[in-house]
């Protein structure tokens, strides 16, 4: 059921990716703006962004992805002319920005790291990290040509285990680059500025996991595979002494089982912390300069949309048979003969036939 919000297709990851580089460059070019910092950094994810939309047309387009995504269209037959638009559009632009290296300005000494400029950076350099994560798994079927006659797509998973750490960075950043000063920040200053926030954040976390079966859902839930890699990793343990091969044994174990549940735990956490801090800055600049608060209210926004992910990940429950797939996924399909009725999960469900819409351009 797509999560309730997206399901790693390739076809989808082609308009993600452009999105997370345009991102992280609208961010430098702040810093860019306010400090003098980040130019290169900024003309660079400029012109791969840019170069990652065309390279989202080449991917949607030609015939790359016909076994790879449920929503590639119809190759066009201009594979090769896509594929040259990729390459050009990038060389033109790398060589224009090599040429002109030298030209551009370079700060006199680096930001402080208690600033909003380092915030800012770092939360760019990974929302490009999670934008190279994805474009290598949404490219398999190209870079799997090179090595085997019948390339497919990486399992959900990838995504999941690569994309979560990067993710939580990038939303504790979104709370904690709001609350601090351009050019530099005290600790003091620092201390006072994360109490309110951090105070909600745990208070609503802590509220989450009383009240809602989200522990259950996520720490409880032992992944695919997760009982034999675990019991492999606990006859290391016992085979070696109790000593540092032992401890990292079962620490590997531990976190085979639980440890995708607790940075979903820690996510939730983030996503309320940036959700109070910048809800706090928004109010204090809303009410001087209204106009100055729309980095606040689109942070808001960003953080409610990550705690509406984690939820529609871990209450998901789909009405289907479960089986594995040829990748090692839960599938949860099932085939539903015309006119008989099958019993799925406590439901009967019975396939009646397809009709059209009320405008007759669909079924």
């Amino acid at each position: 059921n797509f999560g309730g919000y997206w399901a790693w297709d390739p076809v989808e990851n082609a308009s993600l990716v452009p999105w997370l580089v345009g991102i992280a460059a609208l961010h430098t070019m702040l810093v860019q703006k306010k400090s003098g910092r980040a130019h290169k950094a900024s003309l660079l994810l400029t012109i791969l962004a840019y170069v990652l939309v065309v390279y989202s047309t080449y991917l949607t387009r030609s015939n790359v992805l016909s076994d790879a995504s449920v929503h590639a269209f119809v190759d066009l037959g201009m594979s090769e002319q896509l594929l040259a638009w990729v390459l050009g559009t990038l060389g033109a632009g790398v060589g224009m920005l090599v040429w002109r290296w030298g030209d551009l300005p370079v700060p006199q000494k680096e930001a402080r790291f208690l600033s909003r400029e380092f915030m800012m950076f770092s939360g760019a350099l990974l929302l490009a990290a999670i934008a190279v994560v994805v474009t290598v798994g949404t490219s398999s079927p190209i870079l799997g040509q090179l090595f085997r006659n019948s390339p497919s797509g990486v399992p959900v998973e990838f995504y999941n285990r690569w994309t979560l750490p990067l993710a939580l960075g990038v939303v504790f950043l979104a709370g904690l680059g709001q609350l601090f000063w351009w050019n530099k920040m005290t600790v003091e200053q620092l201390n006072r500025a994360l109490l309110k926030p951090i105070a909600g954040a745990v208070t609503a976390t802590v509220a989450v996991l009383i009240f809602t079966p989200f522990a259950q859902q996520t720490v409880g839930r032992v992944p695919s595979g997760g009982a034999s890699g675990g019991g492999a990793a606990t006859q290391a343990a016992g085979v070696s002494s109790v000593g540092i091969e032992g401890a990292f044994a079962s620490l590997s174990n531990f976190w085979a089982v639980y440890g995708q549940g607790l940075l979903l735990i820690l996510l939730v956490f983030a996503a309320f912390f940036a959700l109070f801090g910048n809800g706090l800055v928004m109010w204090r600049i809303g009410r001087g300069q209204p106009k100055m608060a729309g980095g606040a209210m689109s942070h808001i926004g960003f953080a409610l949309v990550m705690l509406g992910v984690v939820a529609s990940s871990a209450f998901s429950d789909p009405i289907a048979p479960r089986s594995l797939n040829s990748a090692g996924e839960e599938r949860t399909a099932f085939v539903a003969a015309k006119g008989r009725a099958q019993q799925v999960d406590g439901y009967t469900v019975t396939y009646e036939g397809k009709t059209k819409n009320e405008r007759g351009r669909g079924v």
